[in-house]
């Protein structure tokens, strides 16, 4: 009876263990989402003003998992965040890949690398994004 009732002591504190761990590690959780907004371009033409090329992201501290915030919902893209600020990664099923890099003042530059009918469209935008969490 004795042992029993410490196995059963035992099970009650690794259930406190376990939901004090579980609840300390969401505490932590953050998403962090990135406003863009990119009024200049530049292709194979020179730089221009653009159509107000506005995009939106959403990273997850904890998992580290990235999206892409479209007119069709969320797209599941890769996110590279260093000290120096994070790259997020789309992966087009062309085999083209557009990527996102977002400094930590702010600054940003997205690169489109378009390929459309068996030939390249390469451009470039410059802003700056806004940060929430």
């Amino acid at each position: 009876r004795l042992r029993y009732k410490i196995i059963k002591i035992r099970y009650k504190i690794y259930q406190v263990l376990l939901t004090m761990s579980i609840a300390s590690f969401g505490a932590n959780a953050e998403v962090i989402s990135y406003y863009c907004n990119y009024p200049n371009y530049s292709d194979e033409e020179g730089l221009s003003k653009s159509d107000a090329l506005n995009i939106e992201f959403k990273y997850d501290t904890v998992t580290e998992d990235a999206f892409m915030v479209g007119n069709n919902g969320l797209s599941k893209v890769g996110a590279i965040k260093k000290s120096e600020g994070v790259t997020f990664l789309e992966l087009l099923s062309t085999g083209a890949v557009q990527t996102t890099t977002i400094a930590n003042n702010n600054k940003s530059v997205h690169s489109r690398h378009t390929l459309l009918w068996g030939d390249l469209m390469p451009s470039q935008y410059y802003g700056k994004c806004k940060t929430s969490k």
